[in-house]
C-alpha cells in the first residue's frame, strides 16, 4: 500500500486499490514461478510423464509465499469476507435467489423458452437452476425487482 501511494500519490482511491491488488497478485505469481523453477531444477523431469509421476507438488508457492498468502487470507477473512456490508449483501442476494428459484419452479412460463423446453426431461428445478446459473448479479437483481413489482 505504501509503495502504491508513493508511485501514485494523486491517484483516486479506487485506482490505488486496484494497483494494490495487482501488486499482490504480481508478488504471488512471481513467487510461484520462482519456486516452481527451483522445483524443476531440483527434480529435473525430462518428460510430461515424469512431471505427472513426480509424486509431489511441483507448482507451488515458496514457504515465504505461503506465509504471505496465509496472511492475506486472514486479512481478507477479517476485513472483507466477514465485513458487515458484505454479509448484508450476501443475505440479500440469497433472499433474491430463493425468491426467483421459487417463482420459476412455481411458474415455469417465467423462464425463457429454451429452459422451459428442458423441463420435461430435466424437471423444473434443474431448468430454473441452469437459467439462474447464467445470470449476472445485475441481471438477477433486475429480474427480481421486476417480479416483485408485478406481484
Amino acid at each position: 500500500k505504501r509503495r502504491v501511494q508513493e508511485q501514485f500519490p494523486e491517484a483516486k482511491k479506487q485506482v490505488r486499490q486496484l494497483r494494490c491488488a495487482k501488486g499482490l497478485i504480481d508478488l504471488l505469481v512471481v513467487d510461484a514461478l520462482e519456486a516452481t523453477e527451483g522445483r524443476l531444477r531440483e527434480l529435473q523431469p525430462m518428460s510430461v510423464d515424469e512431471v505427472r509421476g513426480a509424486g509431489e507438488q511441483i507448482v507451488e508457492l515458496s514457504a515465504a509465499g505461503r506465509g504471505k498468502m496465509a496472511e492475506l487470507e486472514d486479512f481478507l477473512m477479517g476485513n472483507v469476507y466477514q465485513h458487515r456490508q458484505v454479509r448484508q449483501a450476501q443475505k440479500r442476494a440469497g433472499e433474491e435467489l430463493r425468491y426467483l428459484f421459487a417463482a420459476y419452479v412455481k411458474e415455469p412460463m417465467l423462464l425463457p423458452e429454451g429452459y422451459r423446453e428442458r423441463i420435461a426431461e430435466q424437471g423444473r428445478q434443474r431448468a430454473a437452476c441452469d437459467y439462474m446459473a447464467g445470470m449476472t448479479d445485475r441481471f438477477c437483481r433486475e429480474v427480481y425487482e421486476g417480479l416483485r413489482v408485478k406481484r
